[in-house]
C-alpha cells in the first residue's frame, strides 16, 4: 500500500510538472510573435539587410520606404515593429514620442565622400580657398562638414555651395558645371560612372574620425543610421529582437563578403536602381551592425555634436538611459 501511495504521489507531481512546463510553453507561444514587421529605407540602410531579405522573408514581414519621414511615421503608429532611421532622426522620434522608441543598433556610418575633377585635393586642407558644393543644408550633412572643418582651422577658409538634391547635385557635377562636391552613395557611384574625369578625393566618414580624435572624442563614429524598436515591443519580444540582430549582423557579413550576389538582389529588392551601381556601391556605404555598448559610446558623443550645432536635429533634447535597447534589462 505504501509504494502505491508513493507511485500516486509521484506520478502526481510528474502530471503537475508537465502541466506547468505545457502552460509555459504555450504562454511563450502566445508571447512570441509569428512574424517580425521591418521597415527599411530604400538605399543605403537597406544594402545590408539583403541577403536576409532573400533568404528569411518567412520570418519577417519587410516594407521598403522611401523617405526618413514616412518610416518614422510607421514606426511611430505602429505599423513596423522595427525600423530603419537616420540616427539624428531616431533620438528625434524617441523625443516625440516620450520615449516609445529605442535605438537597438547601428546600420550604417557615413556614405558621404568629396569627389573632385581633378587632382588637386588629397587631405582636408587642400580644401582652403575652394567652393565646395554639397547637399543638406540645415541637416546633418552640414553639420558634419561643419564639425570637420572646425576642428582643422578651416571654417572662414572653404565657401560651401547648396544644392537641393543629391540628384541635381549629381547631374550638375556630371556635366561639367561643379568640380568639387560632396556626395553620399549610390549618388557617388552614378557620378563616377557617368563622368570618368570625377574620382573620390576624401572619405567623410574617415575624416570625421580624425576630426573627433582631434577633439580628444575618439570612439565617437560618423554613425549615420540605425535600428529603431517599438519599446514596448521590446519589452514583449526580446528575444525576437535579439534574433533579428543576429540575422541582420549575418546578413551584413554575407552583403560584405559577396558583392556581386549580393548587388543582384539589392537591384532585384529595389533597394538601388541597378545591380552595377549597387556592386560598386557596397564598399562604400559602410555597412555595419554595432549593438549595447560599443553603439552607445559611438552613438552618444555624434548626438551631441548635432545637438550643439542645432537642438532641433535630434527633437530638442539629448535621450535619456532609456533611449538604448539593454537586452539584458529587457529580458
Amino acid at each position: 500500500m505504501r509504494n502505491r501511495s508513493k507511485l500516486r504521489v509521484v506520478c502526481a507531481v510528474l502530471a503537475a510538472a508537465l502541466f506547468a512546463a505545457t502552460c509555459a510553453m504555450s504562454l511563450a507561444d502566445e508571447a512570441r510573435p509569428s512574424r517580425v514587421r521591418i521597415g527599411v529605407l530604400k538605399g543605403p540602410s537597406a544594402v545590408g539587410l539583403a541577403q536576409l531579405m532573400a533568404t528569411r522573408q518567412g520570418e519577417y514581414d519587410i516594407t521598403l520606404g522611401s523617405t526618413p519621414d514616412e518610416m518614422a511615421a510607421m514606426v511611430a503608429s505602429g505599423q513596423v515593429d522595427i525600423g530603419a532611421l537616420p540616427t539624428n532622426m531616431a533620438a528625434a522620434l524617441y523625443n516625440r514620442t516620450s520615449g516609445n522608441v529605442q535605438i537597438l543598433g547601428l546600420t550604417t556610418l557615413g556614405a558621404l565622400y568629396v569627389l573632385e575633377n581633378g587632382e588637386d585635393v588629397r587631405e582636408v586642407a587642400d580644401l582652403a580657398g575652394r567652393t565646395l558644393w554639397a547637399t543638406g543644408q540645415g541637416a546633418v550633412p552640414e553639420y558634419t562638414l561643419n564639425y570637420i572643418l572646425a576642428q582643422r582651422g578651416l571654417t572662414e577658409r572653404v565657401r560651401v555651395e547648396f544644392a537641393a538634391e543629391h540628384t541635381e547635385l549629381a547631374t550638375l557635377a556630371a556635366v561639367g558645371r561643379a568640380d568639387l562636391v560632396m556626395l553620399p552613395e549610390p549618388h557617388v557611384s552614378t557620378l563616377l560612372m557617368r563622368n570618368a574625369g570625377f574620382r573620390v578625393a576624401l572619405d567623410i566618414t574617415e575624416e570625421f574620425a580624425e576630426a573627433a580624435r582631434l577633439a580628444g572624442k575618439p570612439d565617437m563614429a560618423l554613425a549615420m543610421g540605425c535600428w529603431v524598436v517599438r519599446a514596448p515591443f521590446a519589452q514583449e519580444h526580446p528575444q525576437a529582437v535579439e534574433a533579428f540582430l543576429a540575422a541582420y549582423a549575418e546578413s551584413v557579413a554575407y552583403v560584405t563578403a559577396n558583392v556581386e550576389q549580393s548587388a543582384q538582389w539589392i537591384a532585384e529588392f529595389g533597394i538601388l536602381p541597378q545591380a552595377e551601381v549597387a556592386a560598386r556601391a557596397i564598399p562604400n556605404v559602410n555597412i555595419v551592425s554595432i549593438t549595447g555598448q560599443e553603439m552607445r559610446e559611438r552613438v552618444e558623443p555624434l548626438l551631441a555634436v548635432w545637438f550643439e550645432a542645432n537642438p532641433r536635429a535630434v527633437g530638442g533634447a539629448m535621450p535619456g538611459d532609456d533611449f538604448y535597447f539593454d537586452a539584458h534589462a529587457a529580458r
